[in-house]
């Protein structure tokens, strides 16, 4: 009986042993899946955020621009004629084809749709010639039989299309600074666009008007070439990373436009001076909202402003700071709504142009979005618009919706100033900051609000 009882005494001590040893295995074992829990988690953490890093920055790796070469007013062509400065080869319906240096080839509009033709130079880097047309288009020329047409494209290196952009944009005497600023605002504009098409069937990211950018009116050379050269590859990028969207125009009326901001918050409401005071803001008007919805305030004080010069403002001597108009309100009536009897406008920029405005007839009324439709309806009815230096120019195309106006005997008397969009950089209010010495960096950071200049 002892020797029973003192093996069932071992067995016991054993046993508890035992389970001691294994509370502390599984103990080991629940510390170890905490630990690589945690472990799983940070990494997919880490993961998380780089991923999102990723989807908030824009990789672009874009080489060439397809540009869609446009026939005067019209997209498409009943036929064209090619030749190239080192000759040129194409393949149609499996047969290959080739024409010697500056030798002609037209090409009809009669093919197939979906049929495409690229036209390459023969030897290295050739310039094609088409009907005639300018210096040639570098790269490969591209035939495209859409449904609604022949369509040409000018596949072409990027920073070749910043050479066919930046002089017929900006003239090539605006200085050195405005010139690297007008190549990089070209690169980050198109860039912007380059993963897709806006012509879908011709495989076009943009056209040459200036619905887009202007191309191969004029080629680079001097500054401008050096322009290219020295800034390629550089682009502006937004806080996060991303490409800015590098709206620009011609000319501001004091201040930049804010239609766009809510969209790109870099195109921000900015007074375009050094030296002076922000004129609206010392007249105590509110310009912390992007648009103007129907503020007396708002619209005494702008129509003050655009009535009077502003000595401060960069561009206060350019011809399109500040130009006049006589409105014919005959020429408004309306088939079906009668006569033309009044305007009123509905929101501004802060910036002062006018985004939306109602236009009212004897039998009802129109309202008119967005500030180029509102120049495009109303500047057949002007016709004619006084500029800064006293010159008249013949318009069809109301320079700027930044006007303010008196009702007259004939229709209405518009105070206007700028010329374009008014959102991003005025080109000639980057000319004036290079010529008071600012690098095209300082010149890009004062229309694009937070941004960075760097490459690509």
């Amino acid at each position: 009986m002892a020797n029973n009882s003192n093996k069932n005494s071992r067995y016991r001590r054993s046993n508890k042993k035992r389970r001691r040893s294994k509370k502390r295995n599984n103990s080991k074992i629940i510390i170890a899946v905490i630990i690589a829990s945690v472990l799983i988690l940070a990494i997919c953490f880490i993961v998380f955020l780089v991923n999102r890093n990723r989807q908030n920055t824009t990789v672009v790796s874009v080489t060439d621009i397809n540009v869609l070469l446009t026939n005067g007013n019209n997209k498409t062509w009943n036929e064209i004629t090619l030749s190239c400065d080192v000759g040129m080869s194409w393949t149609e319906s499996g047969v290959a084809h080739d024409a010697k240096q500056g030798e002609s080839i037209t090409f009809s509009s009669n093919r197939p749709v979906g049929t495409v033709i690229e036209l390459t130079p023969l030897e290295g880097v050739g310039r094609f010639d088409i009907n005639g047309k300018g210096d040639g288009y570098p790269g490969k020329i591209q035939l495209h039989y859409t449904s609604e047409g022949l369509q040409v494209t000018d596949y072409v290196p990027l920073e070749e299309y910043i050479k066919g952009v930046i002089t017929s944009e900006m003239p090539k005497s605006y200085g050195l600074e405005a010139l690297k600023a007008q190549a990089i605002c070209a690169r980050s504009y198109v860039l912007c666009r380059a993963e897709t098409y806006a012509y879908e069937e011709a495989m076009a990211q943009v056209d040459d008007t200036v619905s887009y950018q202007v191309y191969g009116n004029n080629w680079a050379g001097g500054d401008a070439l050096t322009a290219v050269d020295e800034t390629a590859g550089v682009v502006v990028k937004d806080s996060e990373g991303n490409i800015a969207n590098t709206w620009f125009y011609s000319t501001s009326c004091g201040y930049s436009q804010t239609q766009k901001a809510a969209e790109f918050p870099y195109l921000a409401r900015t007074y375009i001076s050094l030296a002076g005071t922000d004129p609206l803001k010392k007249a105590g008007v509110s310009t912390a909202d992007d648009v103007v919805e129907t503020d007396k305030n708002f619209e005494a004080s702008f129509s003050d402003y655009i009535r009077n010069a502003d000595p401060d403002a960069l561009e206060c001597d350019t011809p399109y700071f500040r130009w006049e108009g006589e409105l014919n309100a005959s020429l408004l009536n309306s088939s079906e709504k009668g006569k033309f009897k009044s305007m009123t406008v509905n929101k501004r920029s802060t910036g002062g142009a006018i985004t939306s405005i109602t236009l009212q007839f004897e039998q009802g009324y129109d309202i008119i979005e967005g500030e180029y439709n509102i120049r495009k309806k109303l500047g057949p009815a002007v016709k004619t618009v006084k500029l800064n230096n006293n010159s008249n120019k013949d318009i069809t195309l109301l320079p700027s919706s930044a006007f303010s106006f008196d009702k007259t005997d004939e229709g209405y008397k518009l105070y206007g100033g700028g010329f374009g969009h008014g959102c991003g950089m005025s080109q000639n209010a980057a000319k004036e900051l290079a010529s008071e010495g600012k690098s095209y960096i300082d010149i890009l950071k004062f229309f694009y609000k937070d941004c960075k200049v760097e490459h690509v």
